[in-house]
């Protein structure tokens, strides 16, 4: 009986490392898609607060750099890179939420960073849960839910350099 219950648990232990496994490589080949060195072409604010916000687009890029998911850092690894938009220069972060399948962003302040007014606007534009969705070498990001205006939407396009 010993042995069964022991055969049973290590079928149980290997059965959840195989799901670990596919989940890390799921994981893993998004993160593959969007590591990269992007430029905006297009960054849009919808929904009731966007009228009030002053935001125009201009410009900008962002790199996120390489980053790999383990199930052991689940909901815990902190990945990113930087960023510089309208001039502003900072740190655009990313987790993933395997149970959603969406990105959590996020913007931390750059080194330079001198409008501080600005980088508070702009922190509160990005940060909240997005889908990002990369075909060829153009990144479309939707965000689905803004942590700090709940009135707000926000999307990108960006294309590869």
């Amino acid at each position: 009986m010993r042995k069964i219950f022991t055969l049973a648990i290590m079928f149980a232990g290997l059965m959840a490392c195989e799901k670990d496994s596919a989940e890390e490589k799921m994981v893993n080949a998004e993160f593959s898609k969007i590591q990269a060195n992007w430029s905006f072409s297009s960054f849009k604010l919808a929904g009731k607060a966007s009228d009030t916000l002053k935001f125009n687009f201009n410009s900008g890029s962002f790199r996120w750099a390489s980053c790999k998911y383990t199930d052991e850092g689940k909901y815990s690894q902190l990945c990113g890179g930087d960023i510089t938009l309208n001039g502003l220069d900072g740190y655009l972060t990313y987790l993933y939420d395997v149970d959603r399948k969406q990105y959590q962003l996020g913007l931390l302040e750059g080194d330079n960073t001198k409008d501080k007014m600005q980088y508070s606007l702009y922190r509160k534009i990005l940060t909240g849960k997005w889908t990002i969705e990369v075909v060829g070498d153009v990144l479309n990001a939707t965000q689905i839910e803004n942590d700090s205006i709940p009135d707000l939407k926000a999307s990108f396009v960006a294309n590869k350099k």
